[in-house]
Parts: structure tokens; C-alpha cells; sequence
């Protein structure tokens, strides 16, 4: 095992920045000190050539970014050391990297490009306080068991296919759950949704076959079409700023036995409790005399057979 550190390749602070980083403009027309793929490609090919099978990366202080794809595909790596400098994260920048189980991010850190970790070795990961933006699939089809958002920023497919993944914390910042955000995560068997979240996007939890835990926040005022589709829960809570119930919302999730709808959901779209097979009993907080304007869309007989209870309200239901 190697490290990769500053003092490894260069003696001088302008050797690093030939060697290995070089500026670019950003974004906004700052010059930026920027890790670039030749270079690292360079440096690991010159220690592979000494025999060594694995590597231990230390980016030094100074660079800011790392380029798009600037570690694709380098199973050599195994760790990798961030510097507080770090601002930028580009896109498959350690995509492929299958053996790379540890990462160390800087509190600066601001944004992570799509699929820079997809398909690494990652087992643990917290996304810092001030990362405001990241692409889509950032850590998806890794191993993590672990994971934390301590800001307010997610992405779609964020860690869609972790299959192992069996515990993560959402910061009290988030807006939003982004598009099919912890899709397949079949190993996620509950999880504490903040009340600071307001969205929860389509397929968020989709496929999440053993999730059997889920606290919905009273603060969402909306649930994208298939967010719980084949999951494991038992009973659920809607929101009482839900209106509508999207298409597939709850579809084939075959453990789902009670279900809570506020009066003010006006609309059950089609197949949001299709398959639904265990759905003995639906409470409704609306009186039954103001039930005819529920509108309840195709394939949704389960809910339709259930035992039907009015005017439950949301703290009598268990």
C-alpha cells in the first residue's frame, strides 16, 4: 500500500502544478487548481509498474476540483484523502473504482458530478453540510451499509441498487427526496423521514422490499407516483396535505394491511393499491356523507374490499 501524497511525486509547491493538477476557469471565471484524469492516470500507472496492486490516494491542499471521469475505472484504489480546499467533485470521477471503500470529504465541499462514486466499494459515506449540488446515481450500486446528508441537497437515483444498505440519516434541512432516490435499496428496513420534507418524488423508495418502517411528515404535500411500489410496509399514515394519491403509490405492496387517507384527499389515481392483497381496513377522517366526491381510479380493489372506518381521526389511528 502506497500513499499518493504531495511529497510522493513532487518536491517543489510548482511541480504540483504541472504534475499534479492545472488550472482552468470556472464556472464563474475563477481559476481553479484542478486534479486532472492524465495525471492521476500517469502517477498510478508509474506505481503499478513497481508492482503494486493497490493504492491509497491523498490529494494534497490547494486543489479545488476534481475533473470529470479524472479516476474512472482505477480499481487500484482503495482510500482516498480529500483536501479542505476541495470545492468540486466532477462527474464519473471515481465511477468503476471497485475497490475504493473509503472516502474522506471536506467539510467545504459544494458539488459532486453524476455518477462520480457509482459502482465503487463504498461501505460508509456522509455527504457534507454545504454540498448544495449533485448529479444523478452519485453513489448508486455501491455496497454501503451506511449513509448521512447532513445538508439539504439529493439527487435522483442517489443510491439507487444499494442493496445492503440498512440504515440512513436524512438531515433536517431537506426539501425534497429526488426521483427513485433509494430505489432497490432492498436491505432498508425503516427509515425517519424529517418533517422539513415536503416532496417525495416518483419511485423514491420503489423496490425497497423490506422496508416495513415508514413515518410519512405531516409537512409533505406531495407523493410521486410509485414512491412505496413493492415495499414491505405494513400501515401507512397520508398526510393531511395530500390530495391525491398518485398511480402505483403503494402498488404490490403486499403487507400493507391499514391505511389512513386526511379528508382532504380528494383523488386515489389508478393502481395505487393495486396488488395490495393484505388490506383488510382503510380509515378515513371524512365523515361518510363526504365521501362521494372521492374519486378512486382503475385497479384498486383491495381498497375498495377493505373494511372501511369514517371520521377516524389522525390521533386515533394506530
Amino acid at each position: 500500500m502506497l500513499s499518493l501524497e504531495q511529497g510522493s511525486f513532487a518536491d517543489k509547491k510548482d511541480h504540483v502544478g504541472n504534475r499534479l493538477s492545472e488550472m482552468r476557469k470556472s464556472g464563474d471565471g475563477r481559476e481553479m487548481t484542478v486534479l486532472t484524469r492524465e495525471t492521476v492516470r500517469e502517477i498510478v500507472q508509474a506505481f503499478q509498474k513497481s508492482g503494486l496492486e493497490m493504492c491509497e490516494l491523498t490529494i494534497p491542499e490547494g486543489v479545488e476540483e476534481i475533473a470529470d471521469a479524472a479516476c474512472i475505472g482505477m480499481e487500484q484504489l482503495q482510500i482516498v484523502h480529500m483536501p479542505r480546499s476541495l470545492r468540486r467533485i466532477g462527474m464519473l470521477a471515481f465511477y468503476g473504482c471497485r475497490n475504493l471503500k473509503e472516502v474522506h470529504f471536506p467539510a467545504g465541499l459544494k458539488e459532486i458530478g453524476t455518477a462520480a462514486f457509482k459502482e465503487c466499494g463504498l461501505i460508509k459515506i456522509t455527504v457534507p453540510l454545504k454540498v448544495n449540488s449533485m448529479g444523478s446515481e452519485v453513489f448508486a450500486d455501491n455496497p454501503l451499509k451506511y449513509a448521512e446528508i447532513e445538508g439539504s441537497s439529493t439527487s435522483a437515483a442517489m443510491f439507487r441498487g444499494c442493496r445492503r444498505l440498512t440504515r440512513i440519516v436524512l438531515g433536517d434541512r431537506i426539501r425534497t427526496l429526488a426521483e427513485g432516490m433509494m430505489r432497490d435499496c432492498e436491505s432498508l428496513k425503516s427509515i425517519c423521514i424529517p418533517e422539513s420534507v415536503k416532496t417525495l418524488e416518483k419511485d423514491v423508495f420503489r423496490g425497497c422490499r423490506t422496508l416495513s418502517r415508514v413515518r410519512l411528515p405531516e409537512s409533505a404535500t406531495e407523493i410521486g407516483a410509485g414512491a412505496f411500489y413493492g415495499c414491505g410496509i405494513r400501515s401507512i399514515r397520508i398526510p393531511e396535505k395530500i390530495r391525491v394519491v398518485r398511480a402505483e403509490t403503494f402498488c404490490m405492496c403486499e403487507k400493507l394491511g391499514v391505511v389512513w387517507l386526511p379528508q382532504n384527499v380528494v383523488c386515489v389515481e389508478s393502481g395505487a393499491f393495486y396488488g395490495c392483497t393484505a388490506l383488510k381496513k382503510v380509515c378515513i377522517e371524512a365523515e361518510l356523507g363526504r365521501l362521494a366526491g372521492l374519486e378512486i381510479g382503475e385497479e384498486n380493489s383491495p381498497l375498495l374490499a377493505a373494511v372501511l372506518r369514517c371520521g377516524v381521526k389522525p390521533e386515533e389511528f394506530k
